[in-house]
């Protein structure tokens, strides 16, 4: 099938899952947080299916109704840098697709459930905050995925149109967002929402992994 990625003018992706591999560390950091406000995770597919909606409603759960979700958000940022931060990688395909959509001029961005530290410290570790001149997170405007405020900031502030914009995501949330937003979405099998949720977010285009995506775009064979 000849899916029509090139003619896409703008492209927005969502971080964790989908330009990062930061599961694993994100689960322990989630783990421990709890733990240390006096809560705990019990169901892992559920925690990992609230990824991509802000870290307020995804720690939220897990931690006493007693505990401040401030007090909890500081204590997740205090353990970041030791259990997410040193153990990131991208995923595999990254690295060429920005670079190549960079060669092109065509322009980037990210929208994530992040908060700006937290992505601060993903881009300071792999190097890769140059190519993006919009990254909207959790604390950029009081709006999270699913809605589709963030989708439009990101447009906004890369002065771009919804005509020929897509976004790229690994979650039902990303989907969603997009969808609402009036962009075209590309959903990434194998993320963190189970694939009959993220299917069930009926995106435009779905692809095994971002190396897919490059190849689609003709730049391998």
């Amino acid at each position: 099938m000849n899916v029509p990625f090139s003619g896409f003018t703008t492209w927005l992706f969502d971080l964790d899952g989908t330009l990062i591999d930061s599961e694993p560390g994100v689960v322990a950091c989630m783990k421990q947080t709890a733990l240390d406000m006096g809560g705990k995770v019990t169901d892992e597919i559920e925690l990992k299916a609230s990824f991509g909606r802000g870290l307020i409603n995804t720690l939220r759960p897990w931690i006493p109704e007693s505990v401040s979700i401030d007090d909890a958000i500081a204590q997740y940022q205090k353990n970041f840098p030791r259990l997410v931060q040193q153990h990131l990688r991208l995923i595999d395909g990254v690295a060429e697709l920005l670079e190549l959509l960079s060669i092109r001029n065509i322009p980037m961005g990210v929208v994530t459930g992040n908060k700006h530290f937290e992505a601060d410290g993903i881009f300071e570790q792999l190097g890769i905050g140059h190519y993006f001149d919009a990254v909207i997170c959790a604390d950029s405007i009081p709006f999270q995925k699913p809605s589709p405020e963030p989708v439009l900031e990101a447009l906004k502030r890369l002065e771009r149109s919804l005509e020929g914009s897509v976004f790229i995501g690994d979650s039902e949330h990303d989907i969603r967002a997009g969808r609402l937003a009036g962009v075209k979405t590309i959903a990434i099998r194998g993320g963190s929402s189970p694939e009959d949720r993220l299917l069930a977010a009926e995106p435009d285009f779905v692809v095994e992994s971002i190396r897919d995506v490059l190849n689609k775009l003709g730049a391998m064979k």
